[in-house]
């Protein structure tokens, strides 16, 4: 696990203008590409007095378009904030790129389960799969399809896949390939040695 401390990286607690994000946004993800690839990135807001949407587009929004286009491999990208209100402007700047980060208030990443929220858009039906497979840990589509009620495997294959895409989850195949087409579990923050 990677911390990025906005606060203590830049040495400034308020980042506001859209050409600061711009000109943070290469050193970033130049950081970020210095760790390994599977290893997961937390952005912490919580020091910050100011984070603003015109910064959040430029380095955060712009940074989780790129992870779920699969330019930085295994990595996983979540937010820490002091608290929820904190996210309200990169709140705004993920509904422009239309996509969802995972957040806590908590400042332990083992728990970070135990207060996690949703900082952009994600479809009803979606949230409630992520929900499932959050308190659950890690389940299979077939018991996704016995939870939902969903019609079908495919229904429930084919929301585990959106959610992998947007990179709020891992998907594996199950190993007993008897209907439980995919096994998907929460992203573990802190990874075992």
């Amino acid at each position: 696990m990677f911390t990025l401390d906005f606060k203590k990286h830049f040495n400034i607690d308020r980042l506001g203008t859209e050409q600061e994000g711009e000109a943070h946004f290469k050193a970033i993800k130049k950081l970020i590409l210095q760790t390994p690839e599977t290893e997961n990135i937390i952005f912490d807001l919580s020091g910050m007095a100011v984070f603003s949407h015109s910064y959040a587009k430029q380095t955060i929004a712009m940074l989780y378009n790129e992870l779920c286009g699969g330019k930085f491999h295994d990595r996983h990208f979540f937010v820490k904030a002091k608290d929820k209100t904190k996210a309200d402007d990169l709140q705004k700047a993920m509904e422009k790129i239309g996509k969802a980060i995972l957040a806590t208030t908590l400042s332990d990443p083992g728990r970070f389960y135990d207060d996690y929220f949703l900082v952009g858009p994600l479809q009803p039906n979606l949230k409630e799969v992520l929900g499932i497979i959050v308190k659950k840990k890690e389940v299979t589509t077939g018991d996704l399809l016995k939870v939902l009620g969903d019609s079908s495997i495919q229904n429930a294959s084919n929301k585990v896949r959106k959610l992998e895409a947007m990179k709020l989850i891992e998907r594996t195949v199950a190993s007993d390939r008897t209907g439980n087409v995919f096994s998907c579990r929460r992203v573990d923050i802190v990874q075992m040695p």
